[in-house]
């Protein structure tokens, strides 16, 4: 909904820069409070906003509004702190803030910069997805008369599409491309100063419009209800219970004098919550895949294994790290193992 909004009066700029160069402050305060957003989120999820950002800068040089550069810079800039200032001065007294940089910044581009390979199936779900964005370039020459609009979207887009075709091809990073789906319907239904000229290219238009909604609903309707159906479905009932006295049940086996000496691989956080338990060692979730996407998160991991300060281990399914799993079946012996919602939770002892 950021996204929407910021692009939203940034469309409205475009549309209007040649008649009224001078762009409104005001509106750099959200823009900024828009990026702060997605930089505590992920930091990528502004991208074609920023870039918008920039092809407008470009054109207020080159209009020599120097000031209303200098202004809307200095607005941006407060917007975002307002934003970022308070989840740094948390992060700061909680003795975390490098853990704050790391997780929002740092690992994403260790993550980017994996080297990523496509399967042809891939890229047939990457241009279906892509179809909003790569009819609004499309559409953007169609209004050659406005420089600014054309470069800013066709650039924008252009830059998009190339972050997003060197990521992993997970449904959910597509989500961004929703703003892009406004632009092309206004582009397609809205005031044209050239009707005559539109007419003989709109047919084409509306059917990419079509296709890309038939694609959409086609190919994600089951894979988007089986995944909801598999996560969700079985907690909304009531599993809720059963599953919070499964994971209470596995908490009580932990003495009271070694709860602050808990350490887990893989599991949800939800386990330490229920239990009202501290784990000693700051990474808990998902490390398979964040370990195998950052050489310091991996070493951190394997020295905080390695110390044995933890007591006891949980672990969710397999380590597919070998270097930790080996220190846990060395040192470490299963006492309790519970099938949760398809996964297995497994409990260790430090073996003493």
């Amino acid at each position: 909904p950021f996204l929407m909004v910021s692009m939203y009066f940034l469309i409205c700029y475009l549309v209007n820069a040649e008649k009224i160069v001078h762009h409104d402050h005001k509106l750099s305060i959200f823009y900024g409070i828009t990026i702060g957003i997605s930089f505590c989120i992920r930091a990528t999820n502004c991208v074609y906003i920023l870039v918008i950002i920039f092809c407008i800068i470009i054109y207020l040089i080159l209009k020599k509004e120097y000031q209303n550069v200098i202004q809307n810079l200095i607005a941006g800039t407060c917007g975002f702190l307002i934003v970022l200032v308070p989840f740094i001065i948390y992060f700061f007294l909680k003795g975390a803030l490098y853990d704050f940089i790391f997780g929002t910044i740092l690992f994403n581009i260790q993550y980017t910069l994996q080297d990523i390979s496509h399967s042809l199936s891939d890229w047939l779900f990457i241009i279906l997805f892509l179809l909003p964005v790569i009819i609004s370039v499309l559409l953007a020459f169609e209004r050659k008369n406005n420089k600014l609009l054309l470069a800013s979207i066709v650039t924008s887009g252009c830059v998009y599409m190339y972050f997003q075709m060197s990521l992993s091809s997970y449904p959910h990073y597509y989500v961004l491309t929703i703003p892009y789906i406004s632009i092309a319907v206004g582009f397609l239904f809205g005031n044209q100063k050239n009707d005559s000229k539109i007419d003989r290219y709109k047919f084409g238009y509306y059917g990419l419009v079509l296709l890309m909604g038939v694609a959409f609903l086609t190919y994600n309707t089951e894979p988007i209800v089986s995944q909801f159906q598999a996560t969700y479905a079985s907690k909304i009932g009531s599993n809720d219970t059963e599953y919070n006295e499964a994971i209470i049940l596995q908490g009580s086996i932990i003495p009271e004098e070694d709860r602050n000496a808990v350490a887990a691989y893989s599991v949800s956080p939800d386990w330490f919550l229920i239990n009202n338990i501290y784990p000693c060692y700051n990474d808990i979730s998902g490390q398979d895949w964040r370990l195998y996407n950052s050489p310091e998160l991996y070493e951190v991991n394997l020295d905080n294994f390695s110390s044995l300060e933890a007591k006891w281990i949980v672990v969710r399914n397999e380590i597919s790290q070998s270097d930790i799993k080996s220190i846990i079946d060395e040192n470490y012996i299963l006492v309790d193992e519970r099938s949760l919602n398809n996964d297995e939770l497994k409990l260790y002892k430090l073996n003493i």
